[in-house]
This record gives C-alpha cells, structure tokens and sequence, in this order.
C-alpha cells in the first residue's frame, strides 16, 4: 500500500521549512508522480509559493522558515486534502492510479 508521494506532500506542508525547500520539494514530487490527479494540484500551490517566496526575498526574508502552510485556503485545502483521502483509502496506489486509467476491478 505504498502511499509515500502522499505523506511526502502532506509532511511538506506540515514541516518548518523555507518557502523555497518547501516549493522544491513539491516540484520533486510532481516530477516523479504516475498519479494524474495529483499532478493537477501541486501547479497551483508551487505558483502561490513561488510568488511567497519572491515577496519574502524582497523583505529580505527569504531564508526565514515558515510554519506549515495553511491547508484551509485554496490552492493547498484541495491537495491536502485529497493526499488525506488517498492514504485514508484502503485501496493500494497502485488500484488508485489503475483506476485513473480507466481500470475497473
């Protein structure tokens, strides 16, 4: 039931990190990802922390380790959330990602 890509997003928006180590590690993710629809989500929360980012480097912040990212706001509440669904699932990754093409048990 390996669900890592999963618990690595939501412990990335759950650690103290910098914006930049925390949008790295997104794009990291999102680059070895087979899941379709988790590939929809991270853009928009890698753009948010992108613009963070260039906003904190211009108060010369940019190297301050942030708290967690708000996982009630839009774009991060939809990720969180369905990683959250996903591990709560009791099917394996493998039936998830299957199932997103078009796979019928």
């Amino acid at each position: 039931m390996n669900k890592k890509e999963y618990q690595k997003i939501i412990q990335t928006m759950t650690e103290l990190a910098t914006l930049d180590a925390k949008q790295r590690k997104l794009n990291k993710i999102l680059s070895i990802t087979e899941d379709t629809q988790l590939k929809k989500f991270p853009i928009p929360s890698i753009t948010t922390l992108e613009n963070a980012y260039v906003a904190a480097v211009s108060r010369k912040a940019g190297n301050d380790k942030t708290h967690r990212v708000n996982t009630a706001v839009s774009p991060y509440k939809e990720l969180y959330s369905y990683c959250e669904s996903c591990l709560a699932s009791i099917e394996p990754q493998w039936q998830i990602l299957a199932k997103q093409h078009g796979w019928k048990p």
